[in-house]
């Protein structure tokens, strides 16, 4: 039976009620398809929870790690869905909060400089999408180099564990996908979806 890890970093111990009810679901929707598993890391540095999660996951050996970020919702078949595609790493659509605008950029040169890759409807490949929701292949971490997640500074710009884990991807070849019919909602005053 195919294993899906699902990955939560997580600033504090607590989960909005909206997250929790995506849990419950995907895992009773899973009963019998695949097994799927839910791991959450309470360190505060969210490179340092991302790289601690995926360290311990791979203990239980999964196909799969999915990332889930708590202040999202999910619908109960995301990993089933997201799976269909037979993609290294892939996400569904996220939209900005405030703004509502898709979580979804290109790397514009060889710098960590992004830019909003556009929308279509359907499968589409971009450099960037948001981590939550994020599903990826175990062995797409066999190719990059540890830490897998780092933050730093480039050229005046932050740059955040997430970039830093897309430009590693962007330079060993793995491309990223986005299922833009795949809509998680991101809980701001009101949840975008």
């Amino acid at each position: 039976m195919t294993k899906v890890q699902c990955l939560i970093p997580l600033s504090w111990k607590y989960i909005p009620v909206t997250f929790a009810f995506s849990m419950l679901n995907m895992q009773k929707y899973a009963q019998g398809k695949y097994d799927i598993r839910f791991r959450t890391s309470s360190i505060c540095y969210l490179d340092c929870a991302r790289n601690d999660l995926a360290t311990k996951a791979f203990q239980d050996k999964p196909d799969y790690v999915l990332w889930l970020d708590a202040d999202m919702s999910y619908p109960e078949d995301t990993p089933e869905r997201l799976m269909k595609h037979d993609k290294l790493v892939i996400s569904g659509l996220t939209l900005l909060k405030g703004n509502g605008l898709p979580m979804l950029f290109n790397f514009i040169g060889n710098s960590f400089d992004v830019r909003n890759a556009g929308i279509r409807t359907g499968l589409m490949k971009v450099d960037v999408a948001s981590m939550g929701g994020l599903l990826v292949k175990t062995t797409v971490f066999e190719k990059l180099k540890f830490p897998y997640f780092n933050t730093g500074w480039s050229k005046a710009m932050y740059v955040g564990e997430d970039i830093y884990f897309y430009k590693q991807c962007k330079n060993k070849g793995i491309e990223i996908w986005c299922d833009t019919s795949l809509k998680f909602g991101h809980m701001d005053l009101i949840e975008r979806i």
